[in-house]
């Protein structure tokens, strides 16, 4: 499926990790690259029976702009372009499932740009590792929801 048209998220474990990690960090400012709220169909902040706080800055990189729905307007705070990620540092950024929607050289750009404008990184288990493997230091904690295993990196960059 690397490189399909768009992301379609059905995985329940994704959706408590999402929702779980920016609450238990009490995050203030979230990047949510690919937009997993849109990628997973929610029109609004709750998934679950889990909320994201509405004085939550949720910015996010909408990596299949050329399905637009207005909704994801009232969702999050700002939604920029693949080309046109924001300058500025967050809390958190989220990566979820990139690697098996977007093409690897892709993943990793967006990778390091959340490496960079970020205090937090959530991703999935498998991309951490590839980085790890690149001789890039990522000091993570494995979490596991359900069967799927993800990783909270503390950022050091």
């Amino acid at each position: 499926m690397k490189g399909s048209k768009y992301m379609i998220t059905t995985n329940k474990n994704d959706f408590i990790a999402y929702f779980q990690i920016i609450n238990q960090l009490n995050a203030k400012s979230v990047l949510d690259i690919g937009m997993f709220l849109k990628s997973a169909g929610c029109v609004s902040r709750q998934a679950c029976g889990l909320e994201i706080p509405g004085h939550v800055i949720l910015d996010g990189i909408d990596l299949f702009p050329s399905i637009h729905i207005p909704v994801y307007e009232k969702i999050y705070n700002h939604i920029f372009l693949d080309e046109n990620i924001p300058k500025r540092r967050y809390d958190l950024a989220i990566l979820l499932n990139l690697w098996n929607h977007v093409p690897t050289e892709r993943t990793i750009q967006l990778w390091l740009k959340a490496l960079t404008c970020s205090t937090c990184i959530l991703g999935n288990l498998e991309e951490t590792l590839y980085f790890t493997k690149q001789g890039i230091p990522l000091n993570y904690q494995l979490i596991e929801s359900g069967s799927t295993k993800y990783t909270l990196i503390k950022n050091q960059l």
